[in-house]
């Protein structure tokens, strides 16, 4: 989210409890994520204009949340942001 917002930007990060399961939500007002890249994002080693990365973030945090039986959903709208839902069963 960082990365997307440059030096002027908004990143929120917000937790909630939905019976029976704990959210977490963050957010950015950013660059937003092309449709056509979104099935992409967490496959190992793929980048999107990005340079000395190694492209595995998205895929090590899927890994991460889905052992522990949680859910990772990312909805995201070109020059507008992208929102990250993550839910655990509490």
């Amino acid at each position: 989210a960082f990365q997307a917002v440059g030096h002027h930007g908004i990143v929120s990060v917000s937790t909630a409890f939905e019976d029976p399961d704990i959210m977490i939500q963050i957010s950015d007002i950013g660059q937003g994520i092309a449709p056509e890249n979104l099935e992409y994002i967490f496959k190992p080693y793929v980048t999107i204009n990005k340079k000395n990365t190694k492209g595995l973030g998205l895929t090590f945090a899927k890994s991460v949340i889905m052992n522990n039986n949680g859910t990772i959903d990312i909805a995201s709208t070109q020059k507008e942001g992208t929102n990250i839902t993550i839910r655990f069963k509490a």
